[in-house]
Order: structure tokens, then C-alpha cells, then sequence
């Protein structure tokens, strides 16, 4: 028998609407665009 599952929002796509919730929405984009730094941190 199948189970019924509610699917959750994720963490990390939520973020608040005042200027601290937008300058980590600004550095999130920005890290998601830095690949060479994944290389840096598992370091």
C-alpha cells in the first residue's frame, strides 16, 4: 500500500522580505555562482 506524503518547502529557498532576508538572498546567487570556490572549501 502506497503512503500519502505532504511535501515540504525547502529551507533554503525561503528568504524574508527586509534587507537583511535580501542581502543573504544576494550572497546565496552570488556563491551559487562562484563553482571554483567548492574547490577551495573541501580544502
Amino acid at each position: 500500500m502506497r503512503q500519502e506524503r505532504t511535501v515540504q518547502a525547502s529551507l533554503f529557498d525561503l528568504f524574508a522580505e527586509h534587507e537583511i532576508g535580501r542581502e543573504l538572498k544576494a550572497m546565496s546567487d552570488w556563491l551559487d555562482e562562484q563553482r571554483d570556490l567548492l574547490d577551495l572549501a573541501g580544502c
